[in-house]
């Protein structure tokens, strides 16, 4: 009843709401059962990520966690691999111009709306576009600040 509720619901409101549950505190004595329950029903590998399970206190800090920078070295990912900031699967590339629409948790704008207009002047500009999933960390990482 709960799926079909959460898949005939408006995604606003399924967003929303899950955005709610995500903030809620785990009482301490649950956080590492749970997430270690989780983990293991997701395909998780805790031992990529930086700290103790423990320490997350909410959903989104379980799903958000940091992952230790020795966790995925380039080298092991072999020739042909694809470099993305997060987890996920591919959901769409290709070249970038001012008028390119693109989405993101039910808003759409153009590439000039979603990065401003002083970034319009690179000569081949390209996007990917990657869907996170249940079992993926959704925290974006990058080797720049910025």
């Amino acid at each position: 009843m709960l799926r079909t509720l959460i898949e005939t619901a408006p995604t606003t409101i399924v967003s929303r709401a899950a955005g709610w549950v995500a903030g809620l505190p785990v009482p301490r004595v649950m956080r590492s059962t749970l997430w270690g329950a989780m983990a293991n029903a997701m395909g998780i590998d805790l031992s990529e990520a930086l700290g103790e399970p423990a320490e997350w206190t909410t959903f989104d800090q379980f799903f958000t966690r940091r992952l230790r920078n020795d966790s995925r070295p380039l080298e092991a990912m072999g020739q042909g691999a694809m470099l993305a900031p997060c987890d996920g699967v591919l959901a769409d590339f290709g070249r970038a111009d001012a008028s390119l629409g693109l989405s993101a948790k039910g808003s759409t704008g153009s590439l000039a709306t979603w990065l401003g207009e002083e970034t319009l002047p690179w000569r081949q500009p390209h996007f990917a576009v990657v869907g996170v999933g249940g079992g993926e960390c959704d925290r974006v990482h990058s080797p720049i600040a910025g």
